[in-house]
């Protein structure tokens, strides 16, 4: 497990070994979280996304499930909640599943 402050460092480590999935907050300090799916799907489309948010959005919501993210967990939320959300990504046999609101 690898923790990136920024897009730089991200693909700097994670040339030639890209993990399977990435967990991250919308409101990043560069750029949204929307934006770096966007630009690491691009590039490494099998990379999984969770998506984590202070409040509920539809039109966020819609637009990680349509970059094929796995969930979109509302914050606060429970490690329950975040661990159910990893093994649910990890055993994801494909880009096909649909996403899940978790509150």
């Amino acid at each position: 497990m690898y923790k990136f402050f920024n897009l730089t460092a991200f693909h700097a480590k994670s040339k030639g070994n890209p993990p399977d999935l990435i967990i991250s907050e919308i409101r990043l300090d560069e750029i949204s979280g929307i934006k770096s799916m966007e630009i690491i799907k691009k590039e490494l489309i099998l990379i999984k996304f969770i998506i984590i948010n202070g409040l509920y959005d539809h039109t966020t919501a819609n637009t990680v499930k349509s970059l094929g993210g796995v969930d979109y967990i509302l914050q606060p939320f429970d490690v329950a909640t975040l661990i159910s959300s990893i093994k649910k990504a990890l055993t994801a046999p494909d880009l096909a599943w649909p996403i899940t609101l978790r509150t």
